[in-house]
């Protein structure tokens, strides 16, 4: 059996402990991150696991694919350390303010630059977009088929078999390679980080690419490759006096009954 070739799509996040500092640049309207410590995005932490126990169990290497700022190399240093084999970063200012779309064409391109692995992973949302978009949109880019939301997997005859939940339960799912998956956390529970694996993980390559290697125009990164653009941003209404209702239940149910009727009568609601 040919030996699996596995990448990880890594997304490096603000922590989220320490949101309250994020900021909004009023000239460009993205989001501010800098001075603010970065973890790789927990379910991505999932989909790195997912894909180094197929190493494990069947043979074959990972490799992690992240775009981001120069902060994120420790991120990347750490998924090394968890059991990736090696490394791509897509480091350069035209990748910044990149949507989902942006992105995900960004990050097909480097998997395609690199031969297209048998299996991608990723995890369902971020912990900064929470989108649940860029996976779906990197295999559509990619061409090949995607498992979205997937709980359990097991990889069997060349072929992936796996649990994906969906709005009214789960569905049992199998595909042929290649096969973008996305994983949700219920998937398995991520190794802790030891130090002898932190120390090897120093010897493991870590290329970086800019916009230039990926062959596609600034038209179609960042800002100018988005579909979404943000025009402005509006200040929330000024709160208005709140009114305190005393009573029983069925008083109080009452009276609101009668100032929604007045409202609506004078044209509120």
């Amino acid at each position: 059996m040919k030996s699996l070739k596995i990448a990880v799509c890594l997304k490096s996040v603000p922590d989220p402990k320490q949101w309250h500092k994020v900021t909004i640049n009023p000239q460009t309207k993205t989001i501010q991150k800098e001075g603010i410590p970065r973890i790789i995005s927990p379910l991505d932490r999932h989909a790195l696991e997912a894909a180094v126990r197929l190493k494990e169990a069947h043979g074959g290497s990972v490799i992690v694919v992240c775009m981001g700022s120069p902060g994120a190399r420790e991120n990347i240093q750490e998924a090394l350390a968890l059991g990736a084999d090696e490394a791509v970063f897509l480091s350069d200012r035209a990748f910044g303010g990149a949507d989902s779309l942006a992105t995900a064409r960004a990050l097909a391109a480097a998997l395609k630059k690199l031969g297209l692995p048998g299996l991608i992973f990723c995890g369902a949302v971020s912990y900064y977009g929470s989108t649940g978009q860029v996976g779906p949109q990197i295999a559509q880019f990619l061409g090949i088929n995607h498992f979205s939301a997937v709980r359990f997997l097991d990889y069997k005859g060349g072929k992936l078999y796996a649990e994906i939940v969906t709005d009214g339960g789960f569905a049992l799912c199998e595909g042929k390679l290649p096969l973008l998956v996305t994983v949700r956390r219920e998937i398995n529970k991520p190794r802790g980080l030891r130090l002898s694996e932190a120390i090897k993980a120093r010897k493991k390559k870590i290329w970086t690419w800019s916009s230039a290697d990926l062959g596609l125009s600034s038209d179609q990164l960042g800002l100018k490759g988005s579909g979404i653009q943000m025009f402005d941003f509006l200040p929330l209404p000024e709160a208005q006096g709140a009114e305190i209702l005393e009573g029983g239940p069925q008083e109080i149910a009452k009276e609101i009954a009668q100032k929604i009727k007045k409202y609506r009568q004078g044209g509120i609601l």
